[in-house]
């Protein structure tokens, strides 16, 4: 009688805080899973997210979407644990120093990035939000910044980056008040664009990344990069001018002005 090899053993369980990630026509899903912790923020998260914005970066990605695990949370922050004080805040530092790594990771993505907020956005989760080209929320779900309540100053990027994009006063505002807004509150001071039902948050997001994905790569990043740099006073002229240059000597362009006189979908390259 032949000798029955033994089963293999089975995989380990996934870990409990991870980035889960995949890429279908060019579009990087991303998603935040920590369903037991309400996605809450580990270091081991943060780094592994900022590897899949950098140095694991699929080549060919045009648009990517950021969301998180489950229907009730986008992500509630950095994980508050149950350390001594004194353990908690050099956790929460670190954590801090990770934030701020994936929010210039995305921001420094060649591609843009969209935020489908599926559930509550609270603390560094919401703050990797507006580190995000935009936002599409669910309707119902809440967002808010707690730092005042827990007796702790913000650190001075995250303050710059809510500021930038809502003002100073609302950002006073939300921040020394800690209150939480629902998210046709938050679509009215800008802190989301768009406002939709459960069923069509992530439909709705595809779609935005879509038509970001069908079009010319070099004008793409060349303008997010441009807008990046007027936001912060970074010669925004010197380099307007030199993407501009760029894409005057691109095929894309004569692809692009080709297709619009035959009255076609244009298949731009990125060259």
């Amino acid at each position: 009688m032949a000798t029955v090899p033994p089963s293999p053993p089975p995989p380990p369980p996934p870990d409990p805080d991870r980035i889960e990630h995949e890429v279908v026509d060019r579009i990087l899903s991303i998603r935040l899973v920590h369903e037991g912790k309400a996605n809450a923020l580990t270091e081991h998260m943060l780094q592994e997210l900022a590897r899949r914005l950098t140095t694991q970066r699929p080549p060919d990605v045009r648009a990517a979407i950021l969301t998180g695990a489950g229907d009730r949370h986008f992500c509630s922050g950095a994980e508050l644990g149950t350390d001594a004080m004194t353990g908690w805040a050099e956790r929460i530092k670190r954590i801090e120093r990770g934030i701020q790594t994936v929010a210039h990771a995305i921001q420094q993505a060649p591609f843009p990035v969209i935020a489908a907020l599926n559930g509550d956005a609270i603390g560094g989760g919401l703050e990797l939000a507006m580190a995000c080209d935009w936002r599409v929320a669910r309707d119902g779900i809440r967002l808010g910044m707690p730092p005042a309540r827990l007796g702790l100053v913000y650190t001075a990027e995250g303050l710059r980056r809510f500021a930038d994009e809502i003002g100073m006063a609302r950002t006073r505002e939300l921040f020394f008040t800690g209150r939480t807004l629902e998210a046709r509150g938050a679509r009215d001071i800008g802190l989301v664009n768009h406002v939709v039902g459960a069923e069509e948050l992530l439909p709705v997001a595809h779609r935005m990344a879509e038509a970001v994905a069908a079009n010319a790569p070099i004008a793409v990043e060349g303008m997010r990069v441009v807008l990046r740099a007027i936001g912060e006073d970074d010669a925004p002229d010197a380099k307007a001018q030199q993407w501009r240059v760029r894409a005057f000597g691109s095929q894309d362009l004569a692809e692009g002005v080709e297709a619009a006189r035959q009255r076609r979908q244009p298949e731009f390259r990125g060259q």
